[in-house]
């Protein structure tokens, strides 16, 4: 069974019972609050106030096990929790984490914010707002929103850079994403969930391999809007394998090559198919891949895989390719 990297990942070990006078998340073994917001801790063994299943504002059953953990976010106000990790991540590696979030109807608004930031130091602020210079490897969807009658799972991948020994949760998007619920008018902007059953895991995968140089290779799975060169987030998965086969190749350098259909002007259709290029070149950096190990270019539609001018076959023909060149 692989190893779950998050200790205490059901904050059901304590320090303490939480009360009215002592209720912060720290009592929960290990873990720490990085900001000066008040994440509340909730155990059995609390005060009426900050006991499972009922509470100051629900009641909520765990997810599992007898804790969880309450995150308050008003926008300007924001709460996190941290930990260090069992294991520091290795360099190269694909990580899954999750957790199982559910909110409160006590307050005004759902929310859909919640991240995951792995990083090498602890992080710490000293302040109740939002946690500046961190990019979360993992992060809600904008239009997930965190429902109040049941908990839901929030997962991802990533691939680590190496050397994170600590992962901090919470609300990281500089505005907050807020949808109305309809109790409580009078809390303006506010919403609260609960979080629990934590878990960062390495993937097991088998080391894929790389063509051998000069062969294209088409990437199935890179996804762009009609007419645009923003990679949509189902291409990530197929460009994380590229990824995790060039860290342990790290002398081989490759050239991504963008392909159009028939349709719209030729000079339009090359530039399109050199951003698209660019964006996935673009990605490859940000996760680690040296820029000088990759090239590009777009061929527009002078390439295609079928030539015959069909709907179905000119879909082909919009594509994106790399091969080995050294």
């Amino acid at each position: 069974m692989t190893q779950n990297l998050i200790p205490n990942a059901g904050f059901e070990h304590k320090n303490g019972c939480p009360k009215h006078t002592s209720h912060s998340a720290t009592l929960a073994k290990g873990w720490r609050n990085p900001t000066n917001g008040s994440p509340d801790y909730y155990h059995i063994c609390g005060s009426e106030r900050y006991t499972t299943p009922k509470n100051q504002y629900d009641i909520k059953k765990p997810y599992g096990g007898i804790a969880y953990v309450g995150l308050n976010n008003r926008g300007l106000f924001r709460e996190y929790i941290s930990i260090r990790l069992t294991k520091t991540l290795k360099k190269g590696t694909t990580y899954r984490a999750k957790i199982h979030v559910i909110a409160t109807d006590h307050f005004h608004h759902l929310t859909s914010d919640i991240s995951f930031f792995f990083s090498s130091e602890y992080v710490v602020q000293k302040t109740t707002g939002r946690l500046l210079n961190c990019e979360p490897q993992i992060v809600n969807p904008e239009d997930n929103f965190i429902p109040d009658n049941k908990w839901i799972e929030i997962s991802g991948e990533f691939i680590a850079k190496g050397g994170e020994r600590f992962v901090t949760i919470g609300s990281f998007r500089p505005k907050v994403n807020f949808q109305k619920i309809i109790k409580n008018p009078k809390y303006i902007r506010n919403s609260y969930i609960y979080i629990d059953n934590i878990s960062t895991i390495a993937l097991k995968r088998p080391k894929g391999k790389l063509p051998p140089k000069g062969k294209l290779i088409t990437l199935e799975s890179i996804y762009f809007e009609h007419d645009k060169y923003v990679l949509n987030k189902e291409s990530f998965k197929e460009l994380n394998e590229l990824v995790a086969k060039l860290t342990e190749r790290k002398s081989v350098r490759i050239e991504i090559i963008g392909h159009t259909d028939i349709s719209g002007i030729e000079e339009h259709n090359i530039s399109l198919s050199k951003q698209r290029a660019l964006a996935v070149v673009n990605y490859l950096i940000k996760k680690g891949i040296s820029k000088d190990r990759l090239r590009h270019k777009g061929l527009g539609s002078s390439v295609p895989t079928d030539p015959k001018d069909t709907k179905e076959k000119q879909a082909i023909n919009r594509r994106v390719e790399f091969r080995v060149i050294d």
